[in-house]
């Protein structure tokens, strides 16, 4: 990852942070490629404030396009971490080595999950949703969720107790 000096630098379009939705078994996915700086910042929190409002339940952002992002990236990140927990949905972050290194380096691991692939946030957050869903039908904290055979992180979904619903 490069660093630059002059955050007014001429951006080619390739450089540019380029942002596309999609919905994926229900769950909302942004996908972020290019370069994030302060110079196009902008660009990034309107397409995170879109996909919150799109959102209707957990939100996926696929970071594994970025090449380069400083604090207003993580801001805008933040940002819509803070608009998604306020709701009490969930926000799963699909990121490359170098911008999972700089995310812990800050401590934003305590506060994003991080992805490998996009499939495997998707399908985390399709289990937490089916937990959730299975826990207000229940209505209360379920013991311990199953859903479609795999067993459900109680540490993620808030389940407190050890035993079976089925």
């Amino acid at each position: 990852m490069a660093f630059y000096d002059d955050p007014q630098r001429n951006l080619t379009d390739n450089d540019r942070p380029r942002c596309t939705s999609a919905l994926v078994e229900g769950v909302h996915l942004l996908s972020v490629s290019g370069e994030v700086d302060c110079a196009v910042h902008s660009d990034l929190k309107r397409a995170l404030e879109t996909a919150v409002a799109n959102a209707h339940s957990s939100l996926v952002i696929d970071l594994t396009g970025v090449h380069y992002i400083d604090s207003s990236g993580f801001m805008a990140l933040i940002g819509a971490w803070k608009q998604m927990t306020e709701r009490h949905d969930s926000l799963y972050l699909v990121s490359n080595p170098n911008v999972r290194r700089l995310l812990r380096t800050l401590g934003l691991d305590q506060v994003f999950d991080f992805y490998d692939t996009q499939c495997d946030a998707v399908a985390t957050a399709l289990q937490n949703e089916m937990a959730r869903s299975r826990t207000r039908a229940l209505g209360g904290p379920a013991r311990q969720c199953y859903a479609l055979g795999v067993v459900v992180n109680p540490a993620k979904v808030g389940v407190r107790y050890q035993d079976n619903v089925r």
